[in-house]
């Protein structure tokens, strides 16, 4: 027996490249919409920011924590994103950088402090995989993980 049995689970699309055609009826039934930072996807981004009855997150892709950069991070939260999903993710210090980033973004635009959620993306970076120290308590703004198996 499922321990979320009572909870409906929404679930969170990766949209790559430009296959996302879908209606707002069917992108209200998810949690969040994953596109990449980096794929000339800020116009989309911006645009699906500004959609009214929006009910999903929106969220960013972005690149590993060593190639990833302040000014991105400002535009991204400028666009509108509701939170950031970090690949290459290789334990808690990748998680708690970000989270510092995401702090000096939000002050720097305006934005209330813990507003943007985190996704970690394990699979990419074995090391993260193999880190025998937990993820629990290395941010609050960590909502998940996810699990990429293909880069794996």
């Amino acid at each position: 027996m499922s321990v979320n049995r009572l909870q409906t689970i929404r679930p969170l699309l990766l949209a790559e490249g430009d296959a996302l055609s879908l209606d707002m009826s069917v992108l209200n039934t998810l949690a969040g919409l994953i596109l990449d930072a980096g794929s000339g996807h800020e116009t989309r981004i911006a645009a699906l920011s500004q959609l009214e009855g929006r009910t999903f997150a929106l969220l960013a892709r972005v690149e590993p924590i060593e190639l990833l950069h302040e000014d991105e991070l400002n535009r991204l939260l400028g666009d509108g994103i509701e939170g950031v999903v970090l690949t290459g993710c290789r334990g808690r210090a990748d998680i708690q950088k970000l989270d510092v980033m995401l702090r000096v973004a939000e002050a720097r635009i305006g934005l209330p402090a813990n507003r943007t959620r985190i996704y970690a993306e394990y699979g990419a970076a074995p090391e993260g995989l193999l880190s025998p120290h937990t993820l629990a308590g290395c941010s609050q703004r960590l909502e998940g993980l996810i699990f990429n198996g293909s880069a794996l």
